[in-house]
């Protein structure tokens, strides 16, 4: 008898009996490791229930119970040995690697700069209504059309699995479409799943629709519903159950979050909840939005909250417009057009003014009199900011009292 790990579930095979036995969503208490029992006969459905792995009184319900439908298999047998390798799996965990003599695969760092990376998660956090599953699934039409839309993919295009607690197919496709008419393209390969149970629950039959698909890609609409059930959203055992079942699919995964209000009040959000929806993410980007009633357009800022590898990446800003049928009724196309921050006021008073000061003067020099009057702020602000830049090497003073950026390339990576 072989058995296969697939992420968090394991795969048991008897070829000579057309027999397959799971072992899904494992969990270990004081006194049991629990765990769901899937068995399949000749590819049907033999038997489904959720036992202890430890409790011989369960075990010999159960074999009872599988005597008596399939007469010929030595059932005792058969689940004691799955059974004692499956716990002993669980507890071992992965394999002790020697770094000197691992080889990465190769992958490069991105998957869709500046969103998404290999190796984690990215949560886009915010609070409602400021666009989140538009802007995730904007992610994911550059993910699966090669057409970069918002990002820019590194590699080749690969097909999408949505995954959506909140609303239906109907909103998804609406928008989908929109967005493929405003840019003259076909529908690209984005598979759509509305959610009922939690993550973790369904996170058995995600891995086989993402092996099905080939989807090199799960987003996840959102974490607060995709961890109901579990538990309450502040305690750290929902946060980590959620994300060991994202880590089980192997492909990157975009999930969107609510903000913790806790975090707005200081300006330096974070995703709802316990404090690992922001620690054990790749990468958090916080949506800030400009909206005016009535208006037929949007304006939203990404601010890179976390970042695991590097320095965090530069915040920018997106002009978002809907385009409705004569009627107003129906949505006909969505264009994205990049902005710049200083362009939006509203968006630019949240920025540290060092960083405003930096922005006016890569565009040309200034003096700090005028830096304090175009920024609305003293000129010993002023001084202090520019006295810090320069002391970063970011600008230098010029010969004629003027202050100029220092030339620089951007970071892709």
């Amino acid at each position: 008898m072989k058995m296969e790990k697939l992420g968090d579930a394991y795969l048991f095979r008897l070829p000579e009996a057309q027999l397959e036995i799971e072992l899904a969503n494992l969990t270990e208490s004081r006194d049991a490791i629990n765990a769901e029992l899937t068995l399949a006969l000749d590819g049907n459905l033999l038997h489904h229930s959720r036992h202890n792995l430890q409790s011989v009184t369960t075990r010999n319900q159960l074999i009872k119970a599988l005597t008596e439908k399939v007469q010929s298999l030595d059932w005792s047998e058969t689940l004691e040995q799955v059974f004692y390798m499956a716990i002993q799996s669980y507890r071992t965990g992965e394999p002790t690697i020697d770094l000197r003599q691992y080889t990465p695969e190769g992958k490069p760092r991105w998957l869709c700069f500046p969103y998404v990376e290999h190796g984690g998660p990215t949560i886009l956090f915010g609070d409602g209504g400021v666009g989140k599953s538009l802007l995730a699934l904007a992610i994911c039409y550059t993910v699966a059309s090669g057409d970069n839309l918002l990002g820019t993919l590194w590699g080749k295009a690969v097909p999408v699995l949505y995954l959506d607690w909140e609303t239906g197919p109907e909103t998804h496709w609406r928008r989908l479409k929109a967005i493929c008419d405003s840019r003259f393209a076909e529908v690209p390969p984005i598979h759509y799943r509305r959610m009922v149970t939690s993550l973790p629950e369904a996170a058995g039959t995600i891995r086989r629709e993402v092996d099905r698909l080939h989807a090199g890609l799960v987003a996840l609409d959102s974490l607060g519903p995709a961890g109901a059930g579990i538990g309450e959203p502040e305690a750290s055992g929902t946060a980590l159950t959620v994300f060991n079942a994202m880590r089980s699919f192997n492909v990157p995964c975009l999930g969107t979050h609510h903000v913790s209000h806790a975090g707005m009040s200081t300006n330096r959000g974070k995703p709802f909840g316990s404090v690992y929806y922001s620690n054990l993410a790749r990468l958090t980007w916080e949506i800030e939005t400009v909206r005016q009633e009535g208006e037929d357009e949007i304006t939203v800022a990404f601010v890179n909250r976390k970042v695991n590898y590097g320095k965090l990446l530069k915040r920018h800003a997106l002009r978002i417009t809907f385009h409705n049928n004569e009627t107003n009724e129906e949505l006909e196309e969505i264009d994205f057009q990049p902005i710049a921050i200083k362009d939006v006021p509203e968006l630019e008073d949240k920025v540290p003014l060092a960083q405003r000061i930096l922005s006016r003067l890569r565009e040309g020099p200034w003096t700090q009199r005028d830096l304090a009057e175009e920024l609305g702020v003293t000129e010993n602000q002023i001084r202090a900011r520019t006295s810090e830049l320069k002391r970063k090497g970011m600008i230098l003073r010029l010969p004629d009292s003027r202050w100029g950026a220092v030339e620089h390339r951007e970071e892709r990576a």
